[in-house]
């Protein structure tokens, strides 16, 4: 960050993320034929899969004073650029169809790719100050993505074989089609406020308030960007010394939500509860010159 005048002031910054996502199930499926036999047919699966990625992000912000009491900053930060990605998918599973004919297969790979991308966001406040007191409000932005992949395997050989009803094994190797999770991220706001009041000229005691309502997406169920909305608090305190300063701060997460699945056999749609509680604590340094 730098001073560009008396009352303005710039700065820039560059956010490393790194992303690690792991799923994996295991299932047993009894599904009643329809055909006058009234068979049951059986299916098994295991299944697991992995993304790491290493992505970059630019933050630009602007400060403007506009008297001696009321401050405005407005915040861009960029889409994340992803540097590195790994994915590997791993399934095998038996089923069994109405004529009694069985495959089995396996398929891994372990030389996908990911692309998990944060979105742009624009963050606008305002902040005042009231003789030892400041006061602040920060609207914060998501900007609207059109089909962001939240993962993409190339495609992966299947390798098995099938039984039929005089258990006569044929064995095949098949190509399956690339592994795709696609989303689109709506638009949503957020609101943060933020009050803390400078003691001695040497601590500054902190607190604040705020929504994370994160975007939908155009999926009832996400595997990985489930609809969960969070509202929180901060608390925090910042020491001054000569040329440098040092904030130590503690966070509170609650969120909640639903996921909605689709049972097999009755076709109904599940809405399961989702609730989230995170407690945290951060630490930043600051150096002047």
């Amino acid at each position: 960050a730098t001073t560009l005048t008396d009352h303005i002031r710039l700065g820039f910054g560059v956010r490393y993320y790194k992303f690690e996502i792991n799923t994996s199930s295991n299932s047993t499926v009894l599904s009643k034929d329809t055909g006058d036999d009234a068979t049951f047919i059986d299916d098994s699966y295991r299944g697991s899969y992995s993304i790491e990625q290493g992505s970059l992000r630019g933050d630009l912000g602007i400060q403007v004073d506009l008297n001696d009491h009321i401050t405005m900053g407005l915040v861009i930060k960029g889409p994340t650029y992803r540097i590195s990605s790994l994915s590997k998918i791993d399934q095998s599973g038996n089923n069994t169809d109405d004529t009694f004919t069985t495959t089995s297969y396996t398929a891994v790979n372990d030389k996908g790719n990911s692309n998990l991308r944060l979105p742009l966001e624009i963050h606008f406040g305002v902040a005042g100050t009231y003789n030892t007191w400041d006061f602040e409000i920060n609207p914060k932005y998501y900007h609207r993505i059109n089909k962001t992949y939240a993962s993409a395997f190339p495609s992966v050989e299947i390798k098995g074989y099938t039984r039929d009803d005089g258990f006569l094994p044929t064995f095949g190797f098949e190509p399956s089609d690339p592994f795709t999770q696609e989303y689109e991220f709506k638009s949503t706001l957020n609101i943060a406020i933020g009050v803390s009041k400078l003691i001695s000229n040497k601590y500054l005691l902190q607190w604040g308030a705020f929504t994370d309502n994160s975007p939908t997406t155009n999926q009832k169920q996400a595997d990985f960007f489930e609809k969960v909305d969070f509202y929180g608090t901060t608390l925090g305190v910042s020491i001054f010394a000569k040329n440098t300063s040092t904030t130590i701060g503690a966070f509170y997460l609650k969120g909640s939500g639903t996921s909605t699945a689709t049972e097999e056999i009755s076709e109904k749609e599940l809405l399961t509860p989702i609730s989230v509680q995170i407690i945290g604590v951060q630490m930043a340094g600051s150096f002047y010159f």
